[in-house]
């Protein structure tokens, strides 16, 4: 997960005399330069993330990475696994590793200034195991608005009678299927100059989404430790997402009261619209300068336990009240062309069309229908490379 903390410009309305309203675009008076720390350690064997960068004004549009720094997670078992910087930021671990149940984990880092910072001492929560994930129709009010979104919700069940893992943070992600209106069979060879059938299929495609907003839920106070009828992604039925064969992968973290309270702070400044919501102030997470205790650190390090699940939808798993999804584009039979295969490749120098057959003629050369390259070849908007774990069903 990527905590994007967003610094928003507000409109203050100032009403004047004939209930004129203007609005006053205002700039921040009072500037601090703030490290924020977003930083993930679970039991999932995977090389491990860090991000590390600045507050920035209202008025900047620009993210400030904290570039350059020594980053490394310890644990409690004396083990150091050091962290490299990938790319402006963003600290990877070295090594795949897998955060060890019986051992608390700390982050240490030290800027290119020489300021140390590390976290709390926290071991990873076992997460039980996710019983099933399953879809119902649904009709969704979009928020602040009389829109109905309709479309399937996906919900989830887990369970833990050890009573122990009762905060969780989860994170999806989409694969579906797309398969064109039209296929290509044929291509243009130009080492050889002529047409030819096409070897890699261009009609079938896969493409991949993750879950970028914060997904928090917690058992705690309920009666029986169970997460139920968890809603964790919902897809609207006016999209092709649904159209063919949908796959959702969820992660479920078991995170301990702090980091799940210090979620609950995040998602409440999420809900603020005005300067007239209730004000929550900075998110102040497990960070701490070890020469400054008094220095602010926004963000947090997370120690999860995980456990995931899979599962794959054909469109008629479906509820019977969702409509079969249009394509993404139009593609009528009328948009077909039909040419001489002589005057080909002037339809195919611009790339916006395809070879989907070639007709032999009794007298004359034959025919080549050509077919909208957006209606015939997905690779322009997804891949064709089917995914390891992709089960066709």
């Amino acid at each position: 997960m990527k905590h994007i903390f967003k610094f928003m410009s507000f409109l203050i309305l100032l009403t004047m005399a004939g209930s004129c309203i203007l609005p006053y675009e205002f700039e921040s008076l009072d500037y601090d330069k703030v490290i924020v720390v977003d930083g993930v350690v679970s039991t999932e064997f995977k090389k491990h993330y860090v991000d590390l960068s600045y507050t920035v004004p209202i008025s900047s549009y620009e993210q400030a990475a904290l570039q350059g720094a020594d980053v490394w997670v310890e644990n409690s078992n004396g083990i150091t696994f050091p962290f490299v910087e990938e790319t402006p930021g963003h600290y990877l671990s070295e090594v795949e590793f897998a955060a060890d149940e019986d051992y608390e984990y700390q982050l240490f880092f030290r800027t290119d200034a020489g300021k140390l910072y590390q976290s709390t001492r926290n071991k990873p929560i076992p997460s039980p195991p996710i019983d099933s994930i399953y879809d119902r129709y649904a009709e969704l009010i979009q928020a602040n608005s009389t829109v109905v979104d309709v479309g399937i919700q996906f919900f989830l069940d887990s369970y833990d009678p050890s009573g122990i893992a009762k905060n969780f943070r989860y994170e999806w992600e989409e694969t579906y299927k797309i398969i064109t209106p039209y296929k290509s069979f044929y291509e243009y060879d130009d080492s050889l100059g002529e047409i030819v059938y096409r070897e890699t299929p261009i009609d079938v495609c896969y493409t991949t989404n993750t879950s970028e907003s914060l997904i928090i839920g917690t058992s705690a106070g309920a009666s029986v430790n169970r997460m139920a009828e968890f809603p964790v992604q919902f897809v609207r039925g006016d999209t092709d997402i649904l159209r063919h064969r949908y796959s959702l992968l969820v992660r479920q973290f078991s995170v301990n009261n702090d980091t799940y309270n210090y979620y609950q702070q995040i998602k409440a400044s999420e809900r603020q619209g005005s300067l007239f919501d209730e004000q929550q102030g900075s998110v102040i997470g497990n960070i701490v300068s070890t020469s400054d205790p008094n220095e602010v650190i926004l963000g947090n390090f997370e120690v999860s336990g995980v456990s995931t699940l899979r599962v794959f939808f054909n469109f008629d798993d479906l509820d019977d009240r969702l409509l079969y999804p249009d394509f993404r584009y139009r593609c009528l039979s009328e948009d077909l062309i039909f040419v001489s295969v002589n005057d080909v490749l002037t339809y195919l120098e611009d790339n916006t069309y395809n070879i989907i057959e070639i007709t032999d003629q009794e007298f004359g050369p034959p025919i080549a229908t050509m077919g909208p390259d957006l209606c015939s070849d997905c690779t322009e908007y997804s891949t064709n490379v089917k995914p390891d774990f992709w089960i066709d069903g």
